[in-house]
């Protein structure tokens, strides 16, 4: 899937997000069920891109590093996947978990021989 280009406003973004919303009435009216579905894809986008803003692209710009300093802001804390999923601003927030743990060395606890959720420690 090409990456989109997006504001790095969270407020800008959300007033979007609001309108996109607002005209969705009419599908919910009007629309047969797959006009419904594709007329969601917008919203869901956008609600991705939110997410992804919250961090600035100058302290984060990939996912994998908003991942990071998510788990650096709230060390020894659980997270749940959905958290992630929010700031990574992508739904593949499991390979990103994998590639630092795998390829960086972060020692990241999850599964549930710990928690259901992901734990964060600093490689050695």
């Amino acid at each position: 899937m090409a990456k989109r280009r997006t504001l790095n406003d969270p407020e800008s973004l959300r007033q979007q997000l609001v309108e996109l919303l607002i005209n969705f009435e009419h599908e919910l009216r009007d629309g047969d069920l797959r006009s419904k579905v594709l007329a969601l894809l917008p919203a869901h986008h956008q609600l991705r891109d939110i997410g992804s803003s919250l961090i600035p692209k100058e302290d984060a710009s990939a996912a994998r590093d908003r991942i990071l300093l998510y788990f650096c802001n709230y060390p020894r804390v659980v997270i749940k996947g959905e958290e992630l999923m929010i700031v990574a601003g992508i739904s593949e927030w499991a390979r990103r978990l994998r590639e630092l743990r795998v390829e960086f060395g972060w020692k990241i606890i999850s599964g549930s021989t710990a928690s259901p959720f992901p734990v964060l420690m600093p490689p050695s």
